[in-house]
């Protein structure tokens, strides 16, 4: 089946890796061992029969994060922080403020979910929340904990909890005094067509109930999660 450049359209030749009308990098896609449909490289199951897309993993008790995903969160974060990064970070803040702000004005009584989602939501960008558990923990959990926030912020990375049947979607991550910080929305199976039509570096508000800091394997490990009601609503 002819693949076409997810920037210009041009039609790509199978196997290839770049487009030669715009030179733009094509992403890896994976089949549906069931069905046969295809998606991006990392998708985790089929929306179409529900399969799942790669190899198996073992499902133990409470969220935990793994080592690499606090990694590759922060080295993506650091990056960003360079270089032709700074005027996308001044861009995303600019369209970040103005998409907040239709939000807030949007939002308006509570529709009854799980997390009681009301008028009265914390609205707050991932990067100032991380920020707020770096300099005060204990005050931030106060601030966070049990509140229904909307946060808003940039897709570092995707995936499944290692001990969970819930989803991840890494938000903010960022090396502290030696702690490795991660902003996170858990998103249930249900829902695992809203996130396979996210990709890394999309822009993303999420509203839910704050978990707050959820206990991992390693002390130097700190994961800030957010139950996730609504996804971009």
């Amino acid at each position: 089946m002819a693949k076409n450049c997810v920037k210009c359209g041009q039609e790509l030749q199978d196997g290839a890796d770049f487009c030669p009308e715009c030179g733009t990098k094509q992403p890896k896609t994976i089949k549906c061992p069931k069905c046969g449909k295809e998606y991006a490289e990392g998708t985790t199951f089929c929306s179409e029969c529900g399969s799942k897309l790669g190899e198996e993993k073992s499902i133990p008790a409470a969220p935990v994060v793994t080592e690499q995903d606090f990694d590759e969160a922060a080295d993506k974060l650091s990056k960003a922080a360079g270089g032709r990064g700074k005027l996308v970070a001044i861009m995303g803040g600019v369209i970040a403020v103005l998409l907040i702000a239709v939000l807030a004005m949007a939002f308006g009584g509570g529709d009854g979910s799980k997390s009681k989602s009301g008028s009265n939501a914390i609205v707050v960008k991932a990067e100032e929340m991380i920020d707020d558990y770096i300099r005060d923990q204990a005050t931030a959990e106060q601030k966070y904990k049990g509140k229904v926030i909307t946060v808003s912020g940039q897709v570092l990375q995707k995936g499944q909890f290692s001990n969970s049947t819930d989803y991840m979607i890494g938000m903010s991550a960022k090396d502290a005094a030696g702690r490795n910080y991660l902003v996170a929305a858990s998103v249930p199976p249900e829902r695992v067509s809203e996130l396979n039509k996210l990709n890394v570096g999309d822009f993303v508000n999420i509203k839910g109930q704050c978990v707050g800091v959820v206990k991992q394997d390693s002390p130097t490990k700190i994961l800030v999660q957010i139950n996730a009601d609504k996804i971009n609503e």
